[in-house]
């Protein structure tokens, strides 16, 4: 009987120890993890290895911080797309694989719509296409309306030094700038022609009072340049 518990607790005792054994290796292989963990969150190196109970502060700490950033992050993300969507232009945003990640209510104008400015649409698929292959891109779109307007269509990839992190496209309404340019073209157009008649007269007009010797006739010649050059002063009034 003695003999009988002798072997019991023995093997009680063998099975207690490893037990503990493997409690230990566990617990350092545990420690190891968590060290790990922890620079990942706080490179700073550490004179000696930590205690279980700083590597749970320290997590903790990681975790409240990481819990802070990933607050921030979310906040500048939200100031970010709130300032997209103020702007006057339309702002397409898509990743490195060319789905669209950002679309202010200008661009999804464009993207939904059916009729001309569906033409704006696909040139916005098309460079954004495009330019998440690297390629930037800029077309011009004329839409007949009523009323006509002519939108700017311009593509640029987005890289964060070589690596590609996908592409932007803005579109812009330049009726207003396509108006003015006709209008200065039509405005230079006009002036030359009303310029190029007085001015042809007055050419004319000096090369007859050169060779003319009658008095009579010079004098008539000088009077008509004289008038050519008041209508040349009224018209650049």
């Amino acid at each position: 009987m003695t003999a009988l518990l002798v072997g019991l607790c023995v093997a009680l005792a063998a099975a207690l120890g490893l037990s503990w054994l493997r409690w230990m290796v566990w617990t350092r292989a545990l420690g190891r993890r968590m060290n790990r963990v922890v620079l990942q969150l706080d490179p700073t190196p550490e004179p000696e290895e930590l205690s279980l109970a700083d590597l749970v502060g320290r997590m903790e700490a990681g975790a409240e911080q990481s819990v802070i950033d990933t607050h921030l992050a979310v906040e500048q993300q939200r100031r970010l797309r709130l300032a997209i969507d103020e702007v006057n232009v339309g702002v397409v945003v898509a990743d490195q694989d060319g789905a669209m990640v950002v679309q202010n209510p200008i661009a999804k104008q464009f993207l939904a719509a059916r009729h001309g400015a569906a033409l704006v649409g696909a040139a916005v698929t098309d460079l954004l296409e495009a330019a998440c292959l690297g390629r930037s891109g800029q077309r011009t779109v004329t839409l007949t309306g009523p009323p006509s307007r002519v939108m700017e269509v311009l593509a640029r990839p987005l890289f964060d030094g070589q690596r590609p992190m996908g592409a932007v496209v803005v579109v812009e309404d330049q009726t207003d700038g396509a108006r003015i340019d006709r209008i200065r073209r039509d405005f230079v157009s006009n002036l030359s022609h009303e310029l190029r008649t007085p001015v042809g007269a007055i050419a004319l007009l000096s090369d007859t009072l050169v060779g003319e010797d009658d008095l009579k006739v010079r004098s008539r010649l000088v009077e008509r340049i004289g008038l050519e050059a008041e209508r040349v002063g009224l018209i650049i009034d």
